[in-house]
């Protein structure tokens, strides 16, 4: 999730799970850390097989319509990982930050209804399918599409963020000594 943090151009994410369904998401806003929703109505949910469909955002006003996109990696107060739709706690899609407790619904406000997974396995206990809203990562790429430029931009942005947090560790005990007993100790 972090290698997607600050990457200016178009990105999708492609998964596929244990049982074989290929699917992900497609959006043009940049990727950035929020505890909220963000991006717009560019972005799209698919899945690729065993059968295709593009499930795009609605347009929409209401709030609930607006969940287009999520990343969280530090905040305490709320889940690690990415998201696309639905709302706090039920994400439409979703990839927690160590792709235990994955999840793929069927609707939401924000894109258009359709599973993005058929097959869902077989039962242990009778030979029939289960439809489960939870999945097993097999494999998970992310690609951008906006060029060198933006890859450029995103390292750009990753250096100044590395050094603003290297000069916040620095400290220099100097302004701490305001009298002579402080300077002794320090």
């Amino acid at each position: 999730a972090k290698s997607l943090i600050g990457y200016e151009g178009p990105t999708m994410i492609v998964i596929k799970d244990t049982c074989g369904n290929v699917f992900g998401a497609f959006t043009t806003t940049t990727w950035k850390e929020d505890t909220r929703f963000y991006g717009d109505s560019n972005s799209t949910l698919f899945a690729i097989w065993p059968r295709f469909l593009a499930l795009p955002a609605r347009v929409s006003s209401a709030e609930d319509a607006q969940h287009f996109q999520y990343l969280n990696v530090k905040s305490r107060t709320k889940e690690h990982g990415i998201g696309f739709g639905g709302r706090d706690g039920a994400l439409r899609l979703w990839l927690d930050s160590n792709f235990e407790a994955c999840v793929a619904r069927s609707i939401d406000y924000t894109y258009e209804k359709g599973a993005l997974r058929v097959k869902t396995g077989k039962s242990t206990e009778d030979d029939f399918e289960i439809n489960k809203e939870e999945f097993s990562v097999y494999r998970l790429e992310a690609w951008g599409f906006g060029g060198k430029s933006a890859l450029d931009a995103q390292k750009q942005k990753q250096k100044e963020t590395a050094e603003l947090i290297q000069g916040r560790r620095q400290v220099d005990k100097k302004q701490f000594a305001n009298s002579a007993f402080d300077r002794e100790f320090l």
